[in-house]
């Protein structure tokens, strides 16, 4: 594009010059995409003083708007390789202002209506002819119907049977950011039609319904056009589009619930769960994955390709809402999680991609909205994306320079598996060169050993021994005499915890050896004790490490009698003389303190999916309350521990997006630095252990938010200041039924408290950035604030309630709403039984 523009720079042309040749430029584009026939917007470009005018018209109006292309304009239009005619859209849509933001130049290309399912039965054409209609009966519809409902299926039906009769149709979905530029650069695409629709898709973002009307009516006015406007919509938008429309038409369609085979069933999984963050996945990525055959079978079926260009995307067309079908398709066996899938997907397209995915979502929760459960973790995900891709760098060009760190084999894996999450191929290669060559473990049931000499790490554990023994002359003996710390078998120690180390390095190998991985399984089943422990017994952060390595490997509590063993180990109590006392002991003085150890542990049960009672619930709260500890400097082995065990297991994880985001710039900042404190207590593991699992919370926390959405949101009844029914569980007439609350009213309300702190606190922080934030991001910042406003009002009418003789039914909403705002351990001691002679 610009080529007479280019041929006129390379020959030194005036300005004159150039101004003629971006007017030829302007006109060859409009005349190489309207090949055959006249434009229904024809272009008159001249070169004018210090710019190009260009008249804008039709056949009957011709030129009777004019925008003026300056020449600073020009130049930044030819350096950045921006489409002429969008260009042009730009300075209809804004004549008022110049190239700002730059970025608005890039509108959608899909015009097409996405391919739809075929129609089955009369029900299918009768839907389709009443749109028609309502679009022959007034010149702008709005199609109202539920996530899920069909209304987007129904209104690419009528606008292929639109252009089927002669007309011309421009699709606009606002979930690719598709605005009034959009519409009027695919305006300036389109041959001669008498008639146009125009169809805006509403998936997520409301302005754009706004913007493209507001471009709309002028353009009917100004070229005396006959373009008809279809917007579809959701209930609860409906007040916001009401001024602007007249004609409203609910289409309501059941969703299709499709029998799929397996094939199709992991495509539609893999697109659904896409979908549950707005993604509509690029062509190449999505080819890539399953092959444009595979993907072939399902199109104009389930999925629909944009376009057969190179920069295409796919989206699906089904019915069915994403969140159902995601739920209905997770049970199968070896199915991923979403969260795993989404993960994966960002990695593949990038720093850049990944992170516009993210950031469309910051602040304005997830897709779907009303009844998705939306969730509000995005601002620090983004954020957290940066400092990942910035510490994936400094990682390569650690080493780049030294892949054995320092001749450290534990930090050396604790860095490879992270290098391995963020998927780094060719520095991978050169750290695992170097712990296979530096520690042999081939050889099953035989531990570990280092090859060549010991490795740095061991004189950690020879400062182990030290403390443990410490420790001991402080509490007094404990344990039994081999477990006292001058008996314990430093070597064996070192080599039990590069088990689960390797276990775990092997495990999540970009380039896995089978031979190793076996060889390292059968050494962890040689030397997992008959109790379930590992050496030495008084530690269980090594068993907890060995567990941890046995589910890198894929091995869960149900499938593998070493994973079961071990975490039935970690599970028995210490008055059973066991190591769980609602905590775990480090057993190692200052190192590995117990705050660590309990992260550790926590970490590892729930990734063995263990089955446990209130042990882990009971050990992240103590977790939580030590936070003093694990947040000290010099603690940030401690910290990354704390970070993964909260992530996993606390209700409210995203209280840690902050500390995560801390200790991600930390770490870049100790990375680029380059010095260690090797003298510390683990200050040689501290920066590869904390990257290793920075890269893995990043991706728990991405797995955190799939997991929310497909949880369906608390729905809110509208208070009424009508008279109340009696209760239906009342035997008498008269007043519902008086009931005993326990252990007491006062325990009800202090609970109730806990409730309006909550959202007092969710609403104010919403409200304080709405000055700071785009007016497309306020929208939906407003609206959750709404949401969590109707929330409070009814938790300050049932607190109310507590003080006038609440009855079942407001005892029972009250918990319901405590546990989707606080946790389920919210009602946790609540109760409540009718009062006698009340029934």
């Amino acid at each position: 594009m610009w080529e007479s523009v280019r041929t006129a720079e390379r020959a030194g042309a005036d300005v004159a010059a150039r101004l003629r040749a971006a007017a030829e430029d302007i006109q060859a584009a409009q005349a190489a995409i309207v090949d055959e026939g006249d434009p229904l917007l024809g272009l008159d470009c001249r070169p004018a003083a210090e710019s190009v005018e260009v008249g804008v018209g039709t056949a009957g109006r011709p030129a009777i708007s004019k925008v003026h292309l300056s020449l600073p304009l020009l130049h930044v239009a030819v350096r950045r390789e921006l489409d002429p005619l969008a260009v042009v859209a730009h300075l209809l849509t804004a004549p008022a202002r110049q190239l700002d933001p730059v970025k608005s130049l890039a509108p959608v290309r899909q015009h097409d209506p996405p391919r739809v399912p075929p129609v089955r039965g009369a029900d299918g054409d009768e839907l389709t002819n009443r749109l028609l209609g309502a679009l022959a009966r007034a010149e702008d519809v709005v199609l109202v119907g539920e996530d899920g409902s069909g209304k987007a299926v129904s209104a690419a039906r009528a606008a292929r049977s639109f252009r089927a009769n002669g007309g011309a149709s421009i699709w606009i979905d606002s979930s690719r950011r598709a605005g009034a530029l959009t519409f009027v650069w695919q305006m300036l695409r389109l041959p001669a039609h008498d008639r146009v629709l125009v169809v805006v898709n509403q998936r997520r973002l409301a302005y754009a319904v706004h913007e493209v009307r507001d471009a709309v009516v002028p353009f009917r006015r100004l070229f005396d056009l006959d373009v008809r406007l279809l917007t579809t919509t959701t209930p609860a938008e409906v007040d916001a589009v009401w001024a602007r429309y007249r004609f409203f038409l609910q289409v309501p369609v059941q969703p299709v619930v499709r029998v799929l085979d397996e094939d199709e069933a992991d495509i539609l999984y893999w697109f659904g769960c896409l979908s549950l963050f707005a993604i509509e996945p690029s062509a190449a990525v999505a080819d890539r994955r399953f092959t444009r055959r595979r993907l072939d079978r399902l199109r104009d079926r389930a999925i629909d390709r944009s376009s057969e260009d190179d920069d295409a995307c796919y989206s699906l067309i089904l019915t069915e809402k994403p969140v159902d079908l995601v739920n209905r398709l997770a049970g199968s066996p070896g199915r991923r999680a979403p969260g795993e899938l989404i993960w994966e997907y960002l990695k593949v397209v990038g720093a850049e991609t990944g992170r516009a995915t993210l950031e469309s979502l910051d602040l304005i929760g997830f897709s779907g909205r009303t009844g998705w459960g939306r969730t509000e973790g995005s601002r620090n995900l983004t954020a957290s994306w940066d400092l990942l891709f910035r510490l994936g760098a400094e990682l390569d060009a650690h080493c780049a320079d030294d892949p054995s760190w320092g001749d450290n084999v534990g930090a050396a894996v604790f860095a490879a598996e992270a290098l391995a999450e963020l998927g780094h191929r060719d520095q991978w290669q050169r750290v695992a060169a170097y712990v296979r060559s530096r520690w042999r473990y081939d050889e099953p049931e035989v531990l570990p050993q280092p090859k060549g000499g010991p490795t740095q790490e061991e004189k950690d554990f020879k400062r182990i021994q030290r403390n443990m023994t410490i420790e001991d002359n402080f509490l007094g003996p404990r344990w039994e005499p081999d477990m006292l710390g001058e008996g314990i078998e430093t070597t064996k120690f070192h080599s039990t915890w590069m088990l689960g180390v390797l276990l775990g390095f092997e495990g999540s190998a970009l380039d896995r050896s089978p031979a190793l991985l076996d060889a390292l399984l059968r050494t962890a089943e040689k030397e997992c004790h008959r109790e379930g422990y590992f050496y030495p017994r008084r530690v269980p952060w090594v068993t907890a490490r060995v567990v941890l390595g046995l589910c890198a490997a894929g091995h869960r509590y149900q499938t593998h009698d070493v994973v079961r063993r071990a975490c039935d180990w970690l599970l028995r109590p210490e008055r059973d003389n066991g190591v769980y006392g609602e905590w775990w002991r480090g057993g190692t003085g200052s190192w590995n303190r117990d705050e660590a150890t309990t992260a550790m542990c926590v970490s590892a049960l729930l990734l063995a999916e263990a089955p446990a009672g209130d042990e882990i619930d009971k050990a992240v709260v103590w977790l939580r309350s030590r936070a003093g500890e694990w947040t000290r400097p010099e603690r940030e082995i401690d910290l990354a521990l704390a970070l993964e065990a909260i992530l996993l297991g606390a209700h409210n994880w995203r209280s840690s997006y902050g500390r995560l985001l801390n200790l991600l710039s930390w770490t870049n900042q100790e990375l680029r630095s380059g010095v260690y404190d090797v003298d510390l207590p683990e200050g040689a593991l501290r920066v590869p252990f904390a990257a290793a699992q920075l890269a893995a919370l990043v991706r728990v926390a991405v797995g955190r938010e799939a997991d929310a959405l497909l949880k369906p949101v608390i729905a809110v009844p509208p208070l009424s200041s009508a008279p109340r029914r009696a209760d239906p569980r009342d035997t008498r007439s008269g007043a519902a039924p008086r009931v005993e609350l326990r252990p007491s009213v006062e325990r009800w309300k202090q609970a109730a408290g806990r409730i309006k702190v909550q959202l007092e606190d969710s609403i104010s922080s919403r409200l304080a950035v709405l000055r700071d934030v785009p007016p497309d991001q306020a929208v939906w910042l407003r609206d959750r604030a709404t949401e969590y406003g109707d929330q409070l009002d009814l938790c300050l009418h049932l607190i109310r309630r507590l003080d006038n003789g609440p009855s079942p039914r407001d005892l029972d909403r009250l918990v319901d709403l405590g546990i989707g705002v606080c946790g389920r351990a919210w009602a946790d001691g609540l109760s409540y039984e009718p009062e006698k002679g009340s029934r």
